[in-house]
Formats: C-alpha cells, sequence, structure tokens
C-alpha cells in the first residue's frame, strides 16, 4: 500500500511540475527597462507606462518578423537609434505594412513600441532585418 501511495504522490509531484513548467513557459517575461541616470523620477514613470503598452504592442504587431531565436528561446533583438527613428518612414511601406497581423500600427502606437525598444535593457543580439 506504502508503495501505491508514493508512486501516486510522486506521479502528482511530477505533472504539477511540469504544469507549473509550461505555465511560465507561456507567460513572457517582461522586459527589464534602463533609463538614463539624470532622468527625473516623475519622467521615469511616465515612461515606464509608455514602455510597457509599447512591449505588448511589439509582442502583437512586431515580434513575429523582428524576434531571433537564441539558443531555443526568443529574443528582442537590440534596434540601433538610426533603425529607431527611421521607422515610422518605413511603416509608409506597401511592403512592410502588407507584412503587418491584420493590425496597422498607428503613430500614437509606433510612439510606444519605439520608447519600449529605446529603453529596454539591451542583449547584444543584434537586429538582422533590414
Amino acid at each position: 500500500m506504502f508503495r501505491v501511495s508514493f508512486v501516486s504522490f510522486f506521479s502528482m509531484v511530477l505533472f504539477f511540475s511540469l504544469l507549473m513548467n509550461c505555465k511560465t513557459q507561456m507567460t513572457p517575461k517582461k522586459s527589464e527597462l534602463e533609463f538614463p541616470s539624470m532622468m527625473k523620477e516623475e519622467v521615469k514613470l511616465e515612461f515606464r507606462r509608455q514602455c510597457e503598452k509599447g512591449e505588448v504592442l511589439y509582442a502583437i504587431t512586431c515580434a513575429k518578423c523582428h524576434n531571433v531565436e537564441v539558443k531555443r528561446k526568443m529574443a528582442i533583438p537590440d534596434f540601433s537609434l538610426e533603425k529607431l527613428l527611421g521607422y515610422d518612414i518605413r511603416m509608409e511601406n506597401k511592403e512592410h505594412s502588407n507584412n503587418l497581423t491584420g493590425t496597422q500600427v498607428t503613430t500614437e502606437e509606433l510612439g510606444y513600441i519605439i520608447s519600449f525598444l529605446t529603453y529596454k535593457k539591451k542583449n547584444g543580439i543584434a537586429n538582422a532585418m533590414k
């Protein structure tokens, strides 16, 4: 009887640990943000709010094409300031707009995404997209 109980208990523990592992992998980890040290706290709070919106919008509209696989995990690459500043021009490009996932990004939403990508902690992964 003890052996059957132990096997049942062990099976349940294994099942719940696998379930928790799947849940944590499905929930994306929020990106760390880095703000300039001279930025005032109230300004940081506002940019943090914008970056949180931008991270969600990036996941919905941009990640499919721009994220890269690193060590079997998807990662958000670092975007150069030059690429970010010119991105509103590229959004007008029909080829790029046609590749968006059915959702067009407004100018305001693009601003949130650019804020997020500007202040996202750099990870050294280059953006391969041109």
